[in-house]
């Protein structure tokens, strides 16, 4: 019996030893296997060490996504800072009084601009100045100023006005070749504040029937579109940039605006002479770019198109007297091709009033260079 005793206490404790040698051999095998096999980059030594080094590269990471939004708030708020001396808030004029009814009340503004010159010119469109034998004050920079001259333009919404001012604030002027799809720009406001928005697309073609497919040569038609609605009194603001540029004015309440761009050639004849002069071609043309589905030889370029009663080439003008066509496809201008950055109508506003340009186009299965003479555009 004492035999047996010892014989079990003997195997108990060999087993016992054997089990310790096994459990340390797995250890050390399995510790192997996951830094050689599982996750050999990581450099995992143990579990202790797997969890320090996620615990640190979230760390990391929500350091990187603070840090990110920190610095696109310093942004933004650096932004504001630098565009609210610039913005101006429209009203109809009333005469100055004591009484609480003579007062410009926040419900009672048309819209907004913003100024151009030191001097006094401001930006706004004709749907925050309508009607141009009424008389109009302008708040900027905490002051009121009655309008003096509206000068509208005739191939855009926008208006410029002027006011007896001097030293004002100006704005910076940026380009809608700047700025990209969902791209955070600022909406600015003196009444409702800055107001922060997405770029939803930077060339919007809006077509709401078939006939807004055609276009003239004297409209601008391609805008900037935000993804956002807007109050009445954002009308006429200017979106700016986190660079602290205007690329564009609001033009309405549904988040289309004009690039800056589409001004930039006549703002400074129109400052010094009170006038807005344009160039005149004569062409109603359907933008290839838009029209996605229509069956033609190339994918981009101004097809000039007849359309309910519009005449592709209107008689006596510079593409009539140079002998265009409808059927023709205008391709390029003095060599700058019409693409999806750059219609007809914008590269023809880049001239000078009266300059002579060389329009390449296709006609059946030719090429032609056809030299026009542009002439100058009598507003109606």
């Amino acid at each position: 019996m004492k035999k047996e005793d010892k014989t079990f206490r003997v195997s108990l404790v060999v087993a016992l030893v054997v089990a310790v040698i096994m459990g340390f051999v797995s250890g050390v095998v399995g510790e192997l296997w996951v830094n050689d096999f599982l996750a050999p980059d990581l450099e995992f030594k143990s579990y202790h060490d797997l969890t320090k080094r996620i615990d640190e590269l979230l760390g990391e990471k929500n350091s990187s996504i603070k840090d990110l939004l920190t610095g696109h708030d310093a942004a933004f708020n650096q932004t504001i800072e630098e565009i609210e001396p610039i913005t101006a808030t429209f009203y109809l004029y009333q005469k100055a009084g004591v009484g609480l009814n003579d007062q410009y009340l926040a419900n009672e503004v048309l819209g907004s601009g913003f100024v151009l010159t030191s001097d006094g010119w401001i930006v706004t469109t004709t749907n925050v100045v309508t009607n141009p034998k009424r008389d109009y004050v302008v708040e900027v920079g905490g002051d009121i100023y009655q309008v003096t001259d509206i000068v509208a333009d005739s191939m855009t919404p926008a208006v410029l006005v002027k006011i007896a001012a001097n030293n004002l604030s100006v704005a910076n002027l940026g380009s809608k070749n700047s700025v990209h799809n969902s791209q955070s720009v600022i909406v600015a406001s003196k009444i409702s504040g800055m107001e922060r928005a997405n770029i939803n697309k930077v060339v919007y073609m809006r077509a709401e029937s078939s006939s807004d497919l055609v276009h003239s040569s004297e409209t601008y038609y391609r805008f900037i579109k935000l993804g956002d609605s807007f109050s009445a009194e954002y009308v006429g603001a200017p979106v700016v940039n986190l660079d602290g540029k205007v690329v564009a004015v609001l033009l309405n309440r549904d988040g289309e605006a004009l690039p800056i761009d589409y001004l930039a050639r006549v703002m400074k004849t129109a400052v010094q002479s009170g006038n807005i002069d344009r160039n005149l071609l004569g062409v109603n043309y359907i933008d290839l770019i838009q029209a996605v589905n229509f069956e033609a030889n190339v994918d981009a370029g101004a097809l000039l198109f007849d359309s309910n009663g519009r005449a592709a080439v209107i008689h006596g003008t510079p593409a009539y007297l140079a002998g265009l066509r409808a059927g023709d496809v205008i391709m390029k201008v003095d060599g700058d091709e019409i693409n999806e950055r750059q219609s007809l109508t914008e590269l023809i506003q880049e001239y000078n009033v009266g300059s002579k340009v060389q329009l390449t186009i296709i006609r059946g299965e030719e090429e032609l260079k056809i030299d026009v003479q542009l002439d100058k555009l009598i507003s109606n």
